[in-house]
């Protein structure tokens, strides 16, 4: 009877303690699901971003591409124009030597 007595005792002695300990692992469970949720914002975020930022990365990449056949097509064109200059300096030359060999 005696044990009885000692383990009601006990049993409404703690009683207590485990109801704010209960107490207390919900206030943690809700404060954990807020992070989750305020992370989960954050992910979102985060990725909207990415999005964007990869968007215009390949509109640069893009732009890259076009701007590097536009120097391509101006280094042929001035491949060009060099040697239509050294031609024509070539022709300037000859009709200088033809000059000063027609008057001597």
């Amino acid at each position: 009877m005696l044990r009885v007595l000692i383990a009601l005792a006990l049993t409404c002695l703690l009683q207590p303690a485990f109801a704010d300990e209960r107490a207390q692992t919900q206030q943690q469970l809700e404060a954990t699901r807020q992070d989750i949720a305020e992370l989960k914002k954050l992910l979102g975020k985060l990725q909207e971003e990415k999005s964007s930022v990869q968007k215009d990365l390949r509109g640069t990449e893009t732009e890259m591409g076009k701007l590097e056949k536009q120097v391509e097509a101006l280094q042929k064109e001035l491949k060009k124009s060099e040697s239509e200059l050294q031609r024509l300096d070539g022709e300037k030359k000859n009709s200088r030597a033809r000059a000063l060999n027609s008057k001597s």
